[in-house]
């Protein structure tokens, strides 16, 4: 299976409590709406303020979560994440790092921000028990799995290494502008510029609040990824809802921007191939992308300054965190 093992036993689960396709549907479904409601609980706990305002217009009616919530599991990533940053805000970051733990055995992604967790954890000893708790519960989850079956394990892996661009992601765009580019090049461009962006966000914004590193992360990693998928924007919604990155018409601009590639990209893959909807999809992608690259830039300019601000001032951007025990 191409998934990590918890969406696996969820889609496992599902199918045994299913007897066809309609009644798997509804059970996927309904265990998909539950683990965004829980998500939402936790965001609502998590939120001071404006965030607890913010919920509504950039969570619960934004057009993502509308048309994708129930769609290919991110939900259950979603739920994990809400988890880590209500951890995270209640100090217990041993907690959170489980949380992260548990989000890469459901959608992989969750494992950017272990090291941005890492870097703001302060003393050393703390450091490591963080480190212990999410390599644990990493290996409580999928250890049994990969001992029982390592190539079955191991697939999520092969799968994406070996597969092509999707036709709305930016490398898709990229291939079909140049033919000549192997999606094994693209594989490896794709890596090598992720990590590169990767490692510069770790270095150059050390010390910057944890969850605006997560943020960025997050979009380096939607942008730079072959395999972008419509439903990633979902998980920029909890950074929308607890960090005021955004305005309300930048972020509908993107959000109608993705659902107009979504459907146009359906229309050439799934009624008839007509060249016009390619081409509506590419644009699209253009300016959707353009929309997430103006967001990274903004807020890694705006982190860049607030660190600077802190530095002249003496301050230290993040203070130091303890867990609890």
């Amino acid at each position: 299976m191409e998934y990590p093992v918890l969406t696996g036993l969820f889609i496992k689960l599902m199918g045994l409590v299913s007897a066809g396709k309609a009644s798997y549907y509804f059970a996927s479904a309904s265990g998909l709406a539950l683990a965004t409601l829980a998500a939402t609980a936790l965001l609502w706990r998590a939120a001071q303020g404006g965030g607890r305002q913010r919920l509504h217009a950039y969570w619960a009616v934004a057009p993502s979560m509308a048309f994708f919530s129930i769609m290919n599991w991110d939900a259950l990533v979603l739920l994990c994440v809400a988890g880590a940053f209500f951890c995270l805000r209640a100090g217990r970051l041993r907690l959170c790092a489980c949380c992260l733990a548990l989000g890469f055995s459901a959608k992989f992604f969750p494992v950017i921000y272990l090291a941005p967790l890492l870097v703001a954890v302060r003393p050393w000893r703390e450091k490591a028990w963080v480190l212990a708790a999410f390599l644990t519960c990493a290996l409580v989850v999928n250890l049994p799995f990969l001992l029982a079956n390592p190539p079955g394990w191991l697939y999520m892996f092969q799968f994406n290494r070996g597969t092509g661009p999707n036709i709305d992601s930016f490398w898709g765009l990229l291939q079909f502008l140049f033919p000549a580019l192997s999606s094994t090049r693209v594989s490896s461009l794709a890596l090598a510029s992720f990590f590169f962006g990767y490692g510069a966000l770790i270095w150059r914004l050390r010390g910057a609040p944890v969850e605006r590193s997560w943020f960025l992360a997050t979009l380096l990693f939607i942008l730079l990824f072959k395999g972008f998928s419509p439903q990633f924007l979902l998980w920029l919604l909890p950074f929308f809802v607890l960090l005021p990155v955004v305005e309300a018409v930048p972020f509908y601009v993107l959000e109608f921007l993705n659902l107009a590639v979504f459907f146009c990209a359906l229309q050439w893959l799934f009624a008839g191939g007509r060249p016009l909807w390619l081409i509506l999809t590419h644009a699209g992608v253009v300016g959707r992308h353009a929309a997430l690259l103006w967001l990274l830039v903004r807020t890694w300019s705006e982190t860049a300054r607030g660190l600077l601000q802190f530095d002249q001032a003496g301050v230290r951007a993040l203070p130091g965190m303890s867990a609890s025990r």
